[in-house]
Order: C-alpha cells, then structure tokens, then sequence
C-alpha cells in the first residue's frame, strides 16, 4: 500500500494537476490548481499523514484479523 501511495504522489499529485488545468473548465486561474499550492493544502498532507499514519497501519490490522480467524 506505501508503493501505491508514493506512485500516487509522484504521478498524480506532482505531474498531472500542471498538463491537466487547461482542460477543465474553470480551473485556468484558480490558485488551487497551482503546482505548489495543490502540494501544500492536498498532496502532502494526504500522502504523508493520512496514508502513513491511518490507512496503511487499519490495513494491517484488517488483515491480521482475518488471518488470526482462520484456523
């Protein structure tokens, strides 16, 4: 799930949201689709905090319940 989360980071967060502001409507002068912007309020705080500190360690304890409840 880091693997994901990393890729995700690199691909999505920090390429994509520059190639891809001319194509939807109304996001040509927003400011929240501005490289450093879009990695300082969504990007870093998702991957860093959120995938590292909740969704990676429930993960483990989800499986691990599962595999202790298989004889």
């Amino acid at each position: 799930m880091t693997f994901v989360s990393i890729s995700d980071f690199i691909i999505l967060d920090c390429r994509l949201p520059g190639k891809v502001r001319h194509m939807i409507k109304g996001a040509e002068h927003c400011k929240a689709w501005e490289r450093k912007e879009w990695l300082m309020k969504l990007a870093i705080p998702e991957h860093g905090l959120g995938w590292t500190l909740l969704v990676c360690p429930l993960a483990g304890l989800i499986v691990a319940g599962i595999a202790a409840l298989i004889p």
